[in-house]
């Protein structure tokens, strides 16, 4: 006890050092420090409370204080793992894909690392009987696909490579994860889940079905009760709140407070600080080119081809290739996504290939494409795409024993299934279908390809409101269950495909709530 309460001591001690030396606290103090100069008499501290309140520090100063603790107590992954098989892996893992972008380097006769070239434009700007005046411009080279190019890896790769993990205890199973990992059983899962539970009202659910009063007033009442929590200024309260669904209306300011950006009283605004950072990015994008440029461009094309977001291609592709320039991904992320490729050239002499420390991969704009239906600005999108990886879905790209990292996520869902409907599970390994095979990718993009965007942004809502992954493993497990009729007639991988096409017709909490409490409990 005593020993807690030291470390709490020491925690406390810890933020409100940061704070003190916050740009936010320097610029309450100054402002309330005017307005309390005004007084004929020495301030009360309720004075300088009111006079917070009053400024709108006091709310500022509460977002401050929960992202400085959240960034105290976050624990970071890092080291060797506890592993030795999966250490191994992890290494293997990781140099493959350095070697394979040499290779590609190599094969296009391109350096890692180049200035980006200008190209000179003439244009006729007016032409008469005597004369003919040329307009010269000068404009970036556009970052282009040359047909051929391959993928660095795509999810294949990785479920190969998780495969391959030799498990200590010579553990076979059913599974393709042969490791004895730690995963919460389902007693522990709905007791995490309680918020989900069908007694609760969910927005996504019930704003949609039943009485059309009824569910008009509960979604009245639910926009109310998050405006609420977003005056309060106090995250838990808004990430409590965000559990049960956000309002789309809301979703700008709730993502901003949840992932720990700056408060803004539009939330489809930046403060300068971010213009400004993303602006430097911007342009370090048009002052050097590199290899890894034309493999977050490909990846853009890729996802652009769903017909639901190939309207954002160009506002995906500006903020895919301004976080490769970030070097602020690898100092702040959970977890390093890849091991670092060191660049050579004087342009970036000692900098890794790319900045950002995560490699292109099949996928990869995945992590921003939903959130161009709640950002509707590059540098809003940015950010809040930036924090979303670097906080959460890094760790789904990563080989790691860690709770809440890719390997133990694999490992819930195909435990699930098992312990659900052994039968089906047992009846695809026999017919040589393995379902992580098709899981793999929705638990690695959070379902993004799969659900509609709507419903991708409702499970999205309640990863920030649980800040916990597995959510995304019981979905999965969840969507087999109930197409386990269809499932149980396919012989053979393909055919297991085809019957997750329409996948846009799930709905995410009734999947959820059916699969944790199928009798309602």
């Amino acid at each position: 006890m005593a020993a807690q309460e030291a470390q709490n001591e020491q925690l406390r001690k810890a933020v409100e050092q940061a704070l003190a030396a916050s740009f936010v606290a320097r610029r309450a103090k100054n402002d309330v420090a005017k307005d309390l100069l005004t007084k004929d008499r020495p301030p009360t501290a309720d004075d300088i409370r009111q006079a917070l309140e009053d400024g709108g520090w006091a709310k500022e100063l509460r977002i401050k204080v929960h992202e400085l603790h959240r960034q105290a107590t976050t624990e970071k992954i890092h080291g060797k793992d506890s592993l030795a098989s999966v250490q191994k892996a992890r290494k293997q893992w990781e140099a493959s894909i350095n070697d394979e972008l040499r290779a590609i380097a190599s094969e296009r006769r391109v350096p890692l690392v180049r200035k980006r070239k200008k190209i000179v434009i003439k244009k006729k700007e007016e032409e008469t009987d005597e004369l003919i005046e040329m307009k010269v411009e000068e404009v970036l080279s556009p970052t282009l696909v040359t047909p051929g190019t391959r993928f660095l890896f795509d999810s294949d790769d990785l479920l190969d490579a998780i495969s391959h993990i030799e498990s200590p205890s010579n553990n076979e199973g059913w599974g393709l994860v042969k490791l004895q990992l730690r995963t919460d059983s389902l007693t522990q899962l709905r007791d995490k889940y309680k918020e989900l539970h069908p007694s609760k009202r969910q927005y996504g659910v019930d704003d949609v079905a039943g009485d059309p009063r009824d569910k008009a007033k509960f979604a009245d009442a639910w926009h109310e009760l998050g405006e609420k929590c977003l005056a309060e200024g106090h995250v838990p309260l808004a990430r409590t709140y965000a559990r049960r669904g956000v309002p789309p209306s809301l979703r700008p300011a709730i993502y901003r407070s949840l992932l720990g950006l700056p408060f803004m009283e539009d939330a489809q605004t930046t403060s300068a600080f971010e213009d400004r950072y993303y602006e430097d990015l911007r342009d370090r994008v048009d002052a050097i080119e590199l290899v890894t440029d034309e493999l977050y461009q490909m990846d853009v094309q890729h996802v652009a081809d769903d017909d639901t977001y190939f309207i954002f291609d160009e506002m995906l592709g500006n903020c895919v290739l301004a976080f490769s320039r970030d070097a602020w991904v690898p100092k702040n992320a959970v977890v390093k996504t890849h091991s670092t490729l060191p660049c050579e050239s004087e342009l970036m002499k000692g900098q890794p290939v790319p900045p950002c420390g995560v490699q292109p991969f099949r996928g990869f704009v995945s992590y921003a494409a939903p959130l161009t239906f709640v950002f509707g600005r590059e540098p809003s999108l940015y950010f809040a795409f930036r924090a979303f990886y670097a906080q959460h879905f890094c760790r789904l790209n990563v080989l790691r024993t860690n709770q809440n990292t890719l390997l133990p996520l694999c490992a819930l869902f195909e435990r699930l299934v098992i312990e659900h409907h052994p039968r089906l599970f047992f009846y695809l390994v026999q017919v040589g279908v393995d379902p992580l095979a098709i899981a793999l990718p929705w638990i690695q993009f959070g379902f993004v390809g799969l659900l509609d965007v709507e419903q991708v942004l409702l499970l999205w809502d309640r990863l920030l409101g649980f800040e916990d992954l597995s959510l995304l493993s019981v979905l999965a497990a969840a969507i087999f269950v109930y197409r386990s009729e269809k499932l149980l007639q396919c012989s053979n991988l393909e055919e297991a495909r085809e019957m997750f096409q329409d996948g846009a017709v799930l709905e995410v909490v009734p999947l959820l709530q059916t699969f944790l409490w199928p009798e309602g409990l």
